[in-house]
């Protein structure tokens, strides 16, 4: 088992939809999409109130939409 696979597991057996620290996010089908995931990275859950287009600093539609607490 891989990390990844280890992290998707517990992110989907704990209900979580993805991950994000302070200037991005993103979700479980997309672990990581810069490249490197940041080791400060928690659990996090998909904010569906965001803008429709708000942008991270890597420039991917809505990957800014994740927080560490439901909302």
């Amino acid at each position: 088992m891989t990390v990844e696979e280890i992290i998707k597991e517990y992110l989907t057996t704990n209900g979580y939809d993805g991950l994000c620290c302070e200037d991005c996010g993103c979700g479980i089908d997309d672990l990581a999409p810069c490249g490197d995931m940041r080791l400060d990275c928690v659990p996090a859950y998909k904010d569906n109130s965001c803008p429709d287009k708000a942008i991270c600093e890597y420039a991917r539609e809505d990957c800014c939409c994740y927080r560490a607490e439901k909302g």
